[in-house]
């Protein structure tokens, strides 16, 4: 990304102030457009050059995370899948690209990231979608994580939700659920504490 264009984009921002998640701000660099989007949090995924050469994915797409006018990580990111912004919480959907090639096809990871622009949950082998729930739970292929330790809770399929918790029977002892202890999780959203009830 050259200087000039992350210039361009810090005058944008003082000019106009703070976006809301989504909105786009469009700038000319070199011959090509480009769209920058805030994706929440002062977090901004911002577009990058690097693949123009790459006929089968479209540079417009794929960006670095920026927070401060300094870029958080060396993954390119797209919005896609389950993508919704930060809004006014600490982690987000989004797909990664740690081996994005310069030519032929990727395949993203879709992942939730925190503020830092670090990945916290991914889909690993599964073809499910990681999403975030709410708080600092996530979940994946049916179970659920603290986003903030990256450690599973419980696995189960029969849930509960109320403002503040988040309810999870684990009943089986085959599959997934045989690896928890058995009963309902009582999981707090803010915190990832719970209770089992027998």
């Amino acid at each position: 990304m050259n200087e000039k264009f992350l210039l361009d984009t810090i005058a944008m921002l003082a000019l106009h102030g703070t976006y809301k998640a989504g909105h786009k701000i469009t700038h000319l660099q070199g011959e090509s457009t480009y769209a920058k989007y805030h994706i929440g949090q002062d977090i901004f995924l911002m577009p990058t050059d690097d693949f123009k050469d790459n006929k089968e994915m479209s540079c417009n797409d794929f960006g670095y995370l920026y927070k401060d006018g300094k870029q958080l990580s060396d993954i390119p990111f797209r919005k896609g899948g389950l993508f919704s912004g930060f809004k006014d919480q600490q982690y987000c959907s989004i797909i990664a690209y740690p081996e994005l090639k310069t030519s032929g096809y990727s395949f993203g990871n879709h992942c939730i990231i925190n503020t830092k622009g670090e990945i916290v949950l991914d889909r690993g082998a599964s073809l499910d979608y990681p999403y975030h729930l709410k708080g600092v739970i996530g979940a994946v292929k049916g179970t659920y994580y603290n986003l903030e330790t990256g450690k599973p809770i419980v696995s189960g399929s029969q849930t509960l939700k109320s403002d503040t918790y988040f309810f999870v029977q684990n009943s089986y002892s085959f599959g997934d659920e045989a690896k928890y202890e058995k009963g309902v999780y009582k999981i707090e959203y803010a915190t990832g504490n719970y209770e089992i009830f027998k």
